[in-house]
């Protein structure tokens, strides 16, 4: 029988990877400036956004104990977030603040400075990639779709400022549908664009040659 524990915190560690390394290459203005909403950060953890309302209340009462009751590193209540205010009709996450709770939450996330150069070279080769060349039917991995239906990565969307509010976990095979789909339909609407405006090209008509003289 196949060891899905040991492939499914493969998948995980491969997400995290991406994730992280793409937060990492960020500046950290970009970072604190990046607000993320309860869609994106559940998508990112895993979490469903009722857990992470949850986690809010939770981090709230404990910050308000008198003295306030410690929150582990590790814990999904250390995950900082901003209050609704004005302007803002919801919470909000800074990445800066995903990314810390990311490498509190596993340090297997980054490569060690003391491991071995294979090591880190084979850890630096995980992400997205990875995650296509080994996928089995049933893995799935997080994705934020476009308005014209294209699905990217989410660390993808992230780092392109091209997050959407609609995130899904697909499979490969989902993926690959989704994708193709979106891509068929971009080609109709080209096609359809091409016509309209050949439609619309005035025809030139042929100049009538000289009469012969009789």
């Amino acid at each position: 029988m196949a060891n899905t524990g040991k492939r499914h915190r493969l998948k995980d560690l491969d997400e995290r990877i991406e994730l992280v390394r793409t937060l990492n290459s960020m500046s950290v203005k970009e970072l604190k400036t990046t607000l993320l909403s309860p869609v994106h950060v559940s998508i990112a953890t895993g979490r469903e956004t009722s857990t992470l309302e949850a986690d809010r209340a939770k981090r709230r009462k404990a910050l308000k104990a008198n003295p306030p009751t410690p929150i582990p590193g590790n814990s999904p209540l250390s995950l900082e977030f901003i209050e609704p205010a004005e302007g803002y009709r919801e919470v909000q996450y800074r990445a800066y603040d995903l990314l810390g709770y990311l490498n509190r939450l596993s340090e297997s996330a980054i490569p060690k400075i003391n491991q071995p150069k294979s090591a880190i070279a084979a850890t630096q080769m995980r992400g997205f990639q990875s995650w296509l060349s080994t996928a089995m039917p049933m893995d799935d991995w997080p994705f934020v779709i476009q308005e014209d239906g294209r699905p990217i990565s989410f660390a993808q969307a992230l780092i392109t400022g091209t997050l959407t509010e609609n995130c899904k976990r697909l499979t490969l095979s989902e993926f690959t549908y989704e994708l193709m789909h979106a891509s068929n339909k971009a080609f109709s609407k080209f096609e359809q664009a091409e016509i309209e405006r050949t439609a619309k090209k005035p025809v030139r008509k042929a100049s009538a040659g000289k009469r012969a003289p009789l």
